[in-house]
Parts: structure tokens; C-alpha cells; sequence
């Protein structure tokens, strides 16, 4: 019986704090601010009908699960289960322009690309599920002080 080896390629766990990193994450920061209060806005002045605090509790309530939300499908994304759907996606649009012919041969060879591109942007949600997290955290406070 022959010996199984595994691979033990842990430089793909590693992090790697430069400069760009910070960048990616102070632009995604800036991104996910935007979003949260653009929809903050929008809820405050159109969606809820109620009066005072608890208009401002709901308001950073949703725009944080919201948010939340976003940086669950970011992490759900980068697992690679929309892989099949997307490598379909990418073939039909080569395949209708004026090329005529498909952009990937297979699947796997379209999920070995994206793995480069998930290892490299792998803490992108952090920022979202960040500001989601502050903003829940905000409404449950102000829920149990009023």
C-alpha cells in the first residue's frame, strides 16, 4: 500500500500586510461607507414611517444587515460556488461577439484562474462586515436606551 501524500502549501493562508493591502482595504472601506450611508438615507427619509429614535434604530438596523449581507455574499463568492455559473456566462458572451469562440476550455482550468485572483483579494469583505457590525452594534444600543 502506497503512501498518500498531502500538500502542505501553507503560503496560501499567509497574509500580506503591504502596502497595496491597506490600499485595497482603505478603497473598500471608502466603498462600503458610501453604500451605508446612501441607504442609511434612503431609509430614513423614505422607507420608515415611525418617529424619533426608533426611526434612526432602524435605519442603521437594516443599512448593517445590509451590509452584513454583502460581505457574506463577498465571502460566499470567493468559496467559488458561483464558479460554474459564471465560467457559463463568460462562454456564452465570447461566444456572441464577434470572436465566436469560447474564452475558457473548461471549468477547470476557469477555476484555476479565479484562484489566483480569490488568493489575492481574499480579506475584501472585512471592511463591509465591519461597518455592518459597528452599525448593529449602534442599533442595539440605541434600542436599549430608549
Amino acid at each position: 500500500m502506497e503512501k498518500v501524500k498531502y500538500s502542505t502549501n501553507m503560503n496560501k493562508y499567509k497574509i500580506n500586510f503591504s502596502k497595496d493591502f491597506f490600499i485595497k482595504q482603505l478603497i473598500h472601506l471608502i466603498i462600503g461607507s458610501v453604500l451605508y450611508v446612501g441607504l442609511f438615507l434612503i431609509l430614513y427619509f423614505y422607507a420608515f414611517q415611525s418617529v424619533g429614535l426608533i426611526r434612526i434604530c432602524d435605519c442603521f438596523f437594516t443599512s448593517g444587515f445590509a451590509l452584513s449581507g454583502i460581505a457574506g455574499l463577498i465571502v460566499i463568492g470567493h468559496s467559488g460556488i458561483f464558479d460554474v455559473v459564471s465560467f457559463g456566462f463568460a462562454n456564452m458572451f465570447s461566444y456572441l461577439g464577434p470572436t465566436k469562440e469560447k474564452k475558457y476550455s473548461d471549468v477547470y482550468t476557469y477555476k484555476q484562474i479565479k484562484e489566483t485572483r480569490r488568493n489575492a483579494n481574499r480579506f475584501i469583505f472585512i471592511p463591509y462586515l465591519l461597518i455592518g457590525i459597528i452599525s448593529l452594534v449602534v442599533s442595539i444600543i440605541i434600542f436599549f436606551c430608549i
